[in-house]
């Protein structure tokens, strides 16, 4: 008699003792059931996407064909990183040291750590309303600076006329 339930007990709960981040497939290192020590499991992830899972994280190991010595892992989420409460239809893009980007309804928020570099060949900002708090300072580095739009006006300073700093007295368009 054939067995239809050869693969009812493929896939198990794992925790995330190591990555191998190192080459074209990232591989995970997770204890499994009982004293269950893995290592080299082949981690699968969408286009586009990629992640470092800190240790302890949970993952799902998938046993294809139920064969333990053939598993692929899943997920990889730390309990204790992982945002709560964002709502039906939200979206998170956290990591481990606090860092969140949040899709929230029409908002979009970003809480960076850190610094935030953006590297571009053009940034073009249309919004109603823009406003820029800085605690200490800010500074704009640029061979130009034009305000409200394109003018031959230079800005008088205390010093004279500045050679970088540009003003229209015309409505912007």
């Amino acid at each position: 008699m054939e067995d239809y339930y050869t693969h009812r007990n493929s896939a198990h709960r794992m925790i995330v003792s190591g990555v191998d981040d190192t080459g074209d497939i990232q591989f995970v290192h997770a204890d499994g059931l009982d004293t269950e020590k893995f290592t080299q499991i082949m981690r699968v992830f969408p286009h586009g996407f990629s992640s470092h899972s800190p240790d302890d994280a949970h993952m799902l190991g998938l046993a294809l064909g139920g064969r333990r010595d053939q598993l692929l892992a899943l997920g990889g989420e730390h309990p204790k990183h992982r945002p709560k409460n964002i709502g039906k239809g939200n979206t998170a893009l956290y990591n481990a040291d606090g860092t969140i980007m949040k899709l929230i309804g029409k908002d979009w928020t970003m809480d960076a750590k850190g610094t935030l570099t953006i590297t571009v060949k053009e940034i073009i900002v249309n919004c109603e309303k823009a406003t820029v708090n800085a605690k200490d300072s800010a500074l704009v580095k640029s061979k130009r600076i034009d305000l409200v739009k394109k003018s031959d006006n230079k800005v008088i300073t205390e010093a004279g006329p500045c050679p970088y700093l540009f003003a229209s007295m015309d409505p912007p368009d």
